[in-house]
């Protein structure tokens, strides 16, 4: 459920809505609590503009089905996405960074030890709704959203279970909106320092420029999509597809 703003005389609730809602006017106006009505205008609950950043018209689903081989002999008995960093476990941290921008349903995708995963959450039992979406056999990055009959929202947050991140998804998701993408995806600058001097070619013999151990900053994929929902109708299903597949089609 997301909301829209609606202000009469001197008062200020919001109601139901899919549309985006920027809770920038409020905090402007130094509004910080604000009640939701339910469609018969009761006060379903009170938002604290403290705590929230936005809210967001998105649906998400959360990759946690792979086995973490890289991580072994940490996730030997023990999925990679409930290996703690800290006091919690890794997607718990991205749990709690989506219910701070206004997620309220998430779906998590599940296969190696996807038990684990169903029965923490079930113990937790967090302020958002969960979701579990079980794979039979694995379906790649991207094949789970498959298995998902029916969005909510115009665009899909598709994030790994194991990201520790402060992006920004309010603004993430404006960016997306502004340029119509129909996919926008997160990246992070990672370079490379080359500790020689590097001949420039303009053919393999022509040489353009002697640098002197340079610094070659490339963009790496973060493990963050927003995907227009629209998109997904061709998937195929139960059938493993990664996001870089979904891309190139």
């Amino acid at each position: 459920m997301l909301l829209r703003i609606t202000t009469k005389s001197s008062n200020t609730f919001l109601k139901n809505s899919t549309d985006y809602v920027s809770l920038k006017l409020l905090k402007d106006k130094g509004i910080y609590i604000v009640p939701v009505l339910d469609d018969k205008k009761r006060i379903a609950r009170l938002i604290d503009l403290n705590e929230v950043k936005a809210l967001l018209p998105v649906d998400v689903m959360i990759m946690a089905g792979g086995k973490g081989e890289r991580m072994l002999p940490l996730t030997r008995h023990t999925p990679k996405p409930l290996l703690h960093v800290g006091k919690k476990p890794i997607i718990q941290y991205a749990v709690d960074r989506l219910e701070k921008f206004g997620v309220e349903r998430i779906h998590i995708s599940l296969r190696h030890f996807g038990d684990q995963i169903e029965e923490y959450f079930k113990k937790k039992s967090p302020a958002l709704e969960v979701v579990f979406v079980k794979e039979k056999d694995p379906l790649g990055t991207a094949g789970a959203l498959g298995l998902v009959k029916k969005f909510n929202y115009d665009y899909v947050l598709l994030t790994n279970s194991d990201i520790l991140t402060n992006v920004d998804y309010e603004e993430f998701y404006l960016k997306a909106v502004e340029t119509k993408a129909d996919v926008a995806v997160a990246s992070i600058p990672y370079s490379i320092s080359v500790p020689y001097a590097i001949f420039e070619l303009k053919k393999e013999e022509e040489i353009l420029n002697l640098v002197e151990k340079p610094t070659y900053t490339y963009y790496a994929n973060a493990g963050i999509y927003l995907i227009k929902t629209e998109l997904l109708k061709h998937l195929p299903k139960n059938q493993r597809i990664d996001i870089t597949d979904l891309f190139l089609h």
